[in-house]
């Protein structure tokens, strides 16, 4: 699933004025409940700040991804803002956030909330990438941002699938597997809120975070 396949022109918001993550949030909400996301706004905005007490969202860099999974919430969605000015937001890295993205995913939706953060997490990593985000002068500047790199990452990806299918034929002549495969790691924060799957060394990962062979 694509970024772009939940997020349209009416649930991004752009340089907007907020006091604090309670207000940034409260903003998003709004916008899928006026898309006709939500089946019960007050009850889905209550699950996400009850989410939010559990362990923050802000995970770092300047971005946070709030998100809640409730049977207040009729279809998958995600809304976006970016704020004029950064707010304190508890974040894992301690930075103020100028970047939000909120997930709202139905109950019966297994885990397609995981699958649409890990996503995300993906793209923001990339600091050139948020910035210019944050520089979008509308929404449709906004998505077209998302939609470029979407196809970057969705071309990497296939070029991943050939590495992989090419290791394995070798793996499968040669009998040389676990020579052959370069490590892959699983890396999940300190708040449990995100899994990343990636080639390279554990090494470049910064602070709040650890990393298993698998």
């Amino acid at each position: 699933m694509q970024i772009t396949d939940l997020l349209v022109p009416e649930r991004v918001a752009l340089n907007v004025q907020v006091a604090d993550k309670a207000m940034a949030i409260h903003t998003m909400v709004g916008m899928l409940e006026r898309t006709g996301c939500l089946r019960d706004a007050v009850e889905y905005e209550k699950n996400v700040l009850e989410r939010e007490a559990q362990g923050t969202t802000g995970v770092g860099g300047g971005v946070a991804i709030p998100h809640g999974k409730s049977n207040a919430v009729l279809v998958p969605a995600l809304a976006a803002v970016t704020l004029r000015e950064a707010i304190d937001y508890q974040a894992l890295d301690g930075a103020p956030v100028r970047l939000l993205f909120l997930i709202a995913a139905p109950d019966g939706a297994n885990d397609l909330h995981i699958q649409v953060l890990a996503r995300l997490a993906q793209l923001l990593m990339e600091p050139m990438f948020c910035e210019e985000l944050k520089q979008a002068a509308t929404p449709e500047e906004f998505l077209a941002v998302i939609a470029k790199r979407e196809q970057g990452e969705t071309a990497r990806e296939a070029r991943y699938e050939d590495v992989l299918t090419t290791y394995e034929k070798t793996a499968v002549r040669s009998n040389v597997w676990q020579s052959a495969l370069p490590p892959l790691y699983l890396a999940v924060s300190e708040a449990g809120v995100l899994f990343i799957l990636w080639f390279g060394a554990k090494n470049v990962l910064g602070t709040g975070w650890q990393a298993w062979d698998i």
